[in-house]
């Protein structure tokens, strides 16, 4: 029993459960940080001309459209592929509103010509049916 009193009491080892916290934390930022730094800079800007040329010449194997901006993949020699970025530019609020009130003024119109039509087709058939002598009665 002596030998048992004389022990000092140890202070608890870390848990092997605090190292992986302490590495997921490590990875968490690496991919939140590091990662999209590091995969932007691999993606070379393009204008809308080298796309159109690119797709004309079969060289685009994906392409991707989201709101603000198109991506597309190059196959390039040797079987390498090269990502692409082709932003799409908006206008502001202002000419988007003036766009949306041509559009409202070319419907109303393409409404009043059609209606124009459909009475011109009305009368012209009125003024031939009225102009037209039947052959029996002379």
């Amino acid at each position: 029993m002596d030998i048992e009193e004389k022990k000092k009491p140890q202070p608890p080892k870390k848990p092997v459960l605090f190292y992986y916290g302490i590495i997921l934390l490590v990875l968490v930022l690496l991919n939140t940080f590091v990662v999209p730094y590091i995969a932007e800079r691999s993606i070379k800007e393009a204008d809308y001309n080298e796309f159109l040329d690119d797709l004309e010449a079969g060289k685009i194997s994906e392409v991707t459209l989201e709101p603000d901006v198109i991506y597309y993949v190059e196959k390039g020699k040797d079987n390498k592929e090269q990502v692409y970025k082709l932003p799409i530019p908006l206008a502001g609020l202002e000419r988007q509103s003036s766009f949306v009130e041509l559009a409202e003024e070319s419907d109303k119109s393409k409404f009043a010509l059609q209606e124009a039509i459909k009475d011109l087709d009305a009368l012209t058939k009125k003024i031939i049916a009225e102009n037209l002598i039947p052959a029996g009665k002379e």
